[in-house]
């Protein structure tokens, strides 16, 4: 396997193309992270509507993200293998069909279920778009589309986040399903048609043995640089997730929203990173990502120890924000990172960054609700910020100066 840790500067296969896909590949990882994260702020409607009580309707957070996660593993090494594109396109097509089969649900058993297979089955469209980003542009072009998908990212789940809470009383909540599988298919008609113009791969594909897939697996993990990047994207993705989760839940209780308030006061929630993805890659381009990183992870520390403060509605609206930007400012600078750690196998470090990010997301939400449950949400907001703040200054010394 290769150890290549330094830029990929080969020749883009695919040139004329290669804006189209990527801009294809922003749009449907945008309605991923929309259909993903406007759960969370409905989890006391949802309560609601099927008799039961927030922490139980809780779990369909990690329903969702601890499957998506793991089959990553899978899916990525699988797509190296078959061929990146042609995974992609189908993946894109069943990202219209489970949206349409969760509005069957009938229970909070139906809906976690549905969730949980939604999980499994679209796992693998935003490492397999990175990875193919990775493809077509040099590391030294590539901070600006995975901005673009960072971006994507963070527009997701900002207005997946407000739309869910005010549409939701209008629509009902199978309803902003039915309205992502009508998106989805806008995307996925010109995705399948744009992939299956391709040429087939010239190279030829890594082995896929179990083997072989625990031996690159043990190879990522086992230099500094992997094992770094691959840890800070768990415990980043843990710590946002677990504020970000129990968000709808904190403006409810302490500022008394309804559903259309509680979306306003979380529409800042990903803007930043929706507004500003392309040139925070940019910057990384050229100055490097190590002190964006650093900034990103202060930042985000001092916006959970700032919401356990009196402030007022609009303030606390300003924090999310800023929050969001902290996120911004560093995860998608350590998956930046993580594409040039094996060129060969990029969709399969990307699918292990991607692993990391939603097990962390998953066991975050877990883990900040047994906190909320315990001891309420002002003591489970201080543990996660100092939780933060300790990375940012462990990041001190297990961030190198020469890694960009």
């Amino acid at each position: 396997m290769s150890t290549h840790y330094g830029p990929v500067s080969e020749a883009p296969p695919v040139n004329v193309a290669r804006g189209r896909i990527a801009a294809l590949i922003v749009m449907e990882v945008f309605l991923l992270f929309f259909q993903g994260f406007m759960v969370a702020p409905l989890l006391p409607r949802l309560a609601v509507v099927f008799g039961t009580t927030v922490d139980h309707a809780s779990v369909l957070v990690p329903a969702y993200t601890l499957p998506y996660g793991c089959v990553c593993l899978v899916v990525g090494p699988v797509a190296d293998r078959v061929g990146r594109a042609r995974m992609l396109r189908w993946l894109v097509a069943l990202g219209v069909v489970m949206p349409l089969l969760t509005v069957t649900a009938t229970s909070l058993p139906g809906l976690l279920g549905w969730r949980v297979l939604t999980g499994l089955v679209l796992g693998g469209i935003a490492p397999i778009g990175l990875a193919m980003i990775a493809q077509m542009f040099p590391y030294e072009e590539r901070g600006r589309p995975v901005g673009w998908v960072f971006g994507a990212i963070a527009g997701g789940m900002a207005f997946g986040a407000t739309c869910g809470p005010w549409l939701e009383p209008f629509l009902g909540w199978r309803g902003l399903f039915l309205v992502v599988c009508l998106l989805g298919l806008g995307v996925a008609i010109p995705m399948w048609r744009t992939l299956a113009a391709l040429p087939k791969p010239t190279v030829a594909p890594p082995t896929l043995t179990p083997r072989e897939l625990l031996r690159a697996y043990g190879a990522l993990l086992g230099t500094r640089r992997g094992a770094t990047l691959y840890g800070y994207v768990f415990c980043n993705g843990l710590f946002h997730s677990g504020v970000f989760s129990w968000l709808g839940v904190y403006f409810t209780q302490r500022y008394h929203l309804h559903a259309g308030e509680l979306g306003l006061a979380m529409m800042g929630y990903g803007i930043p990173g929706f507004l500003l993805g392309p040139v925070v890659g940019r910057l990384a381009d050229r100055w490097g990502r190590r002190w964006l990183i650093r900034t990103g992870l202060v930042l985000a520390a001092c916006c959970a120890l700032l919401l356990t403060a009196p402030l007022p509605l609009m303030g606390a609206t300003a924090v999310i924000t800023a929050l969001s930007a902290g996120f911004d400012l560093s995860h998608p600078l350590f998956s930046g990172m993580i594409s040039a750690l094996d060129p060969v196998r990029t969709a399969q470090a990307m699918a292990l960054n991607t692993f990391g990010v939603f097990v962390g997301f998953g066991l975050g939400s877990l883990a900040f609700g047994a906190l909320y449950a315990a001891v309420g949400m002002t003591f489970a907001l201080i543990v996660f910020g100092c939780f933060q703040l300790v990375l940012a200054a462990a990041s001190l010394k297990l961030i190198h100066f020469s890694w960009r």
